[in-house]
């Protein structure tokens, strides 16, 4: 048998499947893309900006939480730019040195989002059950109010602790359903990414107080200071 016959040529580049979208649809996709992108960075930055710019806010509950947007900032910088690349050009190819950079950081993001809650979790227990203890381990600082601020910070840590998990398991079901249409398994798995993102910023701005109100008041003294 001739050596010519064992030899392959290896490609650097990554076939990949594409949206499958007209080119009209391609462009409001993009556009949509753009704008939830957008959406996240600022949220994001500004969820951090008044996390770290209010000295109130530099307790320990508030510092696990300072991690989440940071994570949240690194997992959607991983996929947009080129979700929104292939929407534009639909190249539909990715170089192998990419393909295994964006796989790193997605994995770094998913572990990490567990990581994180888990802490935070555990934070709460503690706060919640032991509100004496935790002030005098946590920040050496006792306070008559920790449980009750534990409290009002649980219900948004379980949401979303359930829609990041629910994202989640939603993907991996998609993959083990044969008959699902393969853009709705697309979406589920695009979903995971951009949902938890675009939501956590909200959820806990909405919902704690505390960062409600330096949110409100940071932003009012830096957009329409005169």
């Amino acid at each position: 048998m001739s050596s010519a016959g064992n030899v392959y040529n290896v490609s650097s580049d990554l076939s990949l499947q594409g949206f499958d979208l007209s080119p009209e649809k391609a462009i409001v996709a993009f556009v949509l893309a753009a704008l939830n992108y957008i959406i996240i960075l600022f949220c994001n930055c500004f969820l951090l900006f008044t996390i770290i710019t209010n000295k109130a806010l530099h307790e320990p509950m508030y510092i696990l939480l300072l991690n989440l947007p940071i994570n949240d900032l690194i997992g959607s910088t991983c996929l947009f730019p080129h979700i929104m690349r292939e929407l534009l050009f639909d190249t539909r190819t990715m170089s192998f040195s990419i393909c295994i950079t964006q796989a790193f950081f997605i994995h770094v993001y998913a572990v990490s989002v567990v990581f994180i809650l888990t802490a935070m979790a555990y934070d709460r227990y503690v706060a919640i059950c032991q509100p004496m203890r935790y002030t005098t381990i946590m920040s050496n600082n006792k306070s008559s109010d920790t449980r009750s601020k534990a409290l009002q910070t649980c219900g948004t840590h379980l949401i979303v602790f359930i829609l990041f998990e629910c994202l989640g398991l939603f993907t991996i079901i998609s993959y083990r359903i044969k008959d699902i249409s393969p853009h709705l398994r697309k979406f589920i798995a695009v979903a995971a990414m951009i949902l938890p993102p675009t939501m956590n910023p909200v959820i806990y701005g909405l919902r704690t107080k505390e960062i409600r109100v330096k949110g409100i008041t940071f932003f009012k003294q830096k957009v329409f200071a005169s």
